[in-house]
Formats: C-alpha cells, structure tokens, sequence
C-alpha cells in the first residue's frame, strides 16, 4: 500500500533489516546487492552498509545521485515488505562501505503474514527419527514456528519433527511439524516451521503467547 507520510516507514527499519537495493545508472544499466540497514534521519537520509563485492564493482561508478530502489522484509508481526523509490546523497568505503540515501518521499508496504507472528525464546525439545536436539522456539502463528538450534544438525528441508515446550499442552494433539526453509547462522541453524493446519487461538493459547513474548522483550 502506497504511503505519503514517510514518518510510518520509520518503524519497520529496525537494526538487522535486510536491504535489496538496485542502483539505476541508465534504462539498461543497472546494479543490484543486499545490504544491511544502518540508521536514518528523518527528512535527511538513510544509511546502509554495502559488501565488499559492491564496493569493488562500483569503484569506477559515478553513484551519487544515482537512482536507487530498495526493498526489504521488515520484523514486524505480519512481515510486512517495504519498498521506496530514492536517490544516492553520498557514499564512504572507510573503514567500511556506507550508502547514504535521501529519504523518500514516499513508500510502500504489504503484509506477507496473515496472522500475528508472536516473538518468543523459548526453550524446546526437538526429535527427527531417533535424534533428539535442545532448541529454542523464536516465534510462533497460527500457521507455524521459527526454531534455533545451536551447532550442527542433521535435519532436512520437508522433514517432519516432533516438539516438546511449554505450549504442546495446549495445541491439537494432531499438529505436525513440517520444516519448511533453513538458515545458517553464525552459532547454529534457523528453521522455518509449517503447521499442518491452522491453530484455532484460544484464549489460553494467547495468554500463555503474550506472557512468553513479554518474557522475550528486551528491558
């Protein structure tokens, strides 16, 4: 949904936003890059750290003032992807390499999630086959979870896992686990889990998610 006021943009980035960022030199020149979200200020810029690789490609490259078009999938509860439309205001290479982009005038945003994801650390008992592993649940929907697991795993894409916590209790004796996307970390694996149907949020079930998601928020 296209949004004039750029001061709601503001609270989807937040520290470890993934950027995907396209500089626009001409109709048919053009060079894309992932890079992380620094900080802004508002009605200034926006600032972003950009890889090596960008650094070296873009070395001989006239960027400022260069068209820019950026979008990242923000942390908000629904997932919600931003885009927005920029120019480049300037750019440093050390000691590291910094984009400085004019804030937008405007931007867009959509909710990839239907349901609210709820942020969690909790800890889980996992077992794949006759493999047991100790994990922490780090969000929970109606739909599915998001695990850690530290170290090595032998787990699969489209694996199916059991799960042991706090909350089996109180979700269908029915529900599978169905692991669905994995991510490497620096300490250990990020799964992403698939409910095999969707959970009816009972008001137990949600009392029990805002407590743990309250026991979860930095102080």
């Amino acid at each position: 949904m296209p949004n004039d006021n750029v001061e709601l943009l503001i609270p989807f980035l937040t520290p470890g936003l993934k950027f995907s960022i396209k500089l626009e030199f001409g109709p048919h020149d053009t060079y894309a890059f992932n890079a992380d979200y620094i900080g802004c200020k508002l009605g200034q810029y926006v600032i972003a750290e950009f890889p090596k690789k960008a650094q070296e490609a873009l070395v001989m490259r006239q960027v400022n003032n260069a068209e820019v078009v950026v979008r990242g999938i923000t942390q908000s509860k629904l997932g919600h992807i931003v885009a927005f439309k920029s120019s480049i205001l300037g750019s440093i290479n050390s000691p590291t390499g910094l984009l400085f982009l004019r804030m937008p005038k405007h931007f867009a945003s959509k909710p990839i999630r239907s349901h609210e994801r709820y942020t969690l650390d909790l800890p889980i008992s996992i077992k794949s086959n006759t493999v047991s592993y100790e994990a922490t649940m780090l969000d929970f929907s109606v739909n599915g979870c998001a695990i850690f697991i530290k170290g090595e795993n032998t787990l699969d894409s489209n694996s199916e896992i059991a799960v042991e916590s706090e909350l089996s209790a109180l979700l269908p004796e029915t529900l599978v686990y169905s692991i669905v996307g994995i991510e490497k970390q620096k300490q250990g694996h990020r799964f992403g889990i698939k409910f095999n149907q969707t959970i009816e949020m009972t008001s137990e079930l949600k009392q029990a998610l805002l407590e743990k998601t309250f026991l979860a928020t930095p102080i």
